[in-house]
């Protein structure tokens, strides 16, 4: 059966649960990048901003 062959609301279930599906699957990957950022913004607060503040160089 191809897909021409299907009746309207089949093709239209067919067509909507492969819009649910790549919107999972962008919302997963927004999320993975989305702790990705979080753990870097992490890195930067804990440990790489203050080694900056107590620089030497300091101009305060």
């Amino acid at each position: 059966m191809t897909f021409k062959n299907l009746k309207i609301g089949q093709k239209l279930a067919f067509s909507f649960s492969v819009v649910i599906v790549l919107m999972l699957l962008l919302a997963m990957f927004a999320y993975a990048r989305m702790n990705g950022l979080a753990s870097g913004i992490e890195l930067l607060n804990k440990d790489r901003y203050p080694k900056n503040r107590i620089s030497p160089y300091d101009q305060r």
